[in-house]
């Protein structure tokens, strides 16, 4: 397959490999044109083709991807793992990076990612921070407020996962996902298949990086019902990376008390702050964090009784 190209780069084309950036997107007309620009814009002086796979979406997300364009592959069944798979397959060169639809990367991401990740032979990925885009609306708001998807703590690693880097932003070298087979399709809609991966890097003998200095926009769900339903599967995944991986992560890696507490304090300021507060956010903050407690849970729980699972 012949990627679409995206704008001609000055300087040496032979000084960095070529790079494949690849957007798996669903329904994702809102952000993607930005995505698409800013991965366009990219300032590296090596050849960049733009691939976009169009997760069966039902909007104009195929559209957008070919008026600007990007080659562009029909992956009709749903789930991202099952897309970043089908992608970086297709991609033929020997970096790929992953870009979500709803970010936007700085100008000098590549520029300065891959020659960090080419440093090293064993070094698998090198991961990028994701900085808030800003917001407007309440569930944005929350999002960032809450740091659901915070970087820095992932990397940093706890007792109930090891560090890795998240896909949203994200420099690869192919020969490591081909050694390790890629993403393991199961995961299907569920979050954890970018830890699931980084964890199979590290049994492998790869090394990981991330660098925080590279801040990349990340837009966050707009609706409360997408931050619930997003919350929803990263609680699934969590528990589903829990069943594959809870040989290395041992028997408190299963216990997670936080949200349950975090949900009781939410329903007792619930009520004080509808009277009492008088910034929007700040008024309905607590009720929004019961919402989110009870996705997160709820996902947790329905994986558990699917991967025969005894968890908290």
């Amino acid at each position: 397959m012949s990627l679409a190209p995206c704008e001609t780069r000055p300087a040496n084309q032979a000084s960095l490999p070529g790079v494949t950036i690849m957007i798996c997107a669903r329904n994702a007309e809102k952000h993607l044109a930005r995505a698409i620009e800013a991965a366009k814009a990219q300032d590296y002086p090596g050849a960049v083709s733009l691939l976009v796979v169009d997760n069966g979406s039902t909007d104009a997300t195929g559209e957008i991807a070919r008026s600007f364009g990007a080659t562009v592959i029909d992956h009709a069944i749903p789930g991202v793992a099952g897309a970043r798979q089908r992608a970086w397959q297709e991609a033929g060169t020997e970096v790929v990076a992953f870009l979500d639809s709803d970010c936007e990367p700085p100008g000098d991401w590549l520029a300065r990612a891959v020659p960090r990740l080419l440093e090293d032979e064993k070094l698998a990925a090198v991961g990028a921070k994701l900085a808030d885009g800003p917001p407007s609306t309440l569930a944005e708001e929350h999002i960032a407020a809450q740091g659901v998807l915070n970087t820095d703590y992932l990397w940093m690693g706890s007792k109930r996962h090891f560090p890795f880097v998240v896909t949203a932003a994200l420099v690869l070298r192919r020969a490591a996902l081909e050694r390790v087979g890629g993403f393991d399709e199961s995961f299907g809609r569920m979050g954890g298949e970018d830890c699931d991966l980084c964890f199979r890097f590290r049994e492998a003998g790869y090394k990981l990086d991330y660098m925080p200095e590279i801040r990349v926009i990340h837009h966050h769900r707009a609706s409360v019902r997408g931050m619930m339903r997003q919350v929803f599967w990263y609680g699934q995944g969590s528990v589903a990376v829990l069943a594959r991986w809870h040989h290395r992560l041992g028997w408190w890696a299963r216990f997670e008390v936080k949200p349950p507490l975090r949900l009781v304090k939410a329903l007792l300021e619930t009520p004080i702050a509808l009277l009492v507060e008088r910034d929007r956010y700040r008024r309905v903050s607590p009720a929004l964090r019961v919402l989110d407690s009870l996705a997160y849970m709820a996902g947790r729980w329905s994986s558990a009784i699917r991967h025969r699972v005894l968890c908290l």
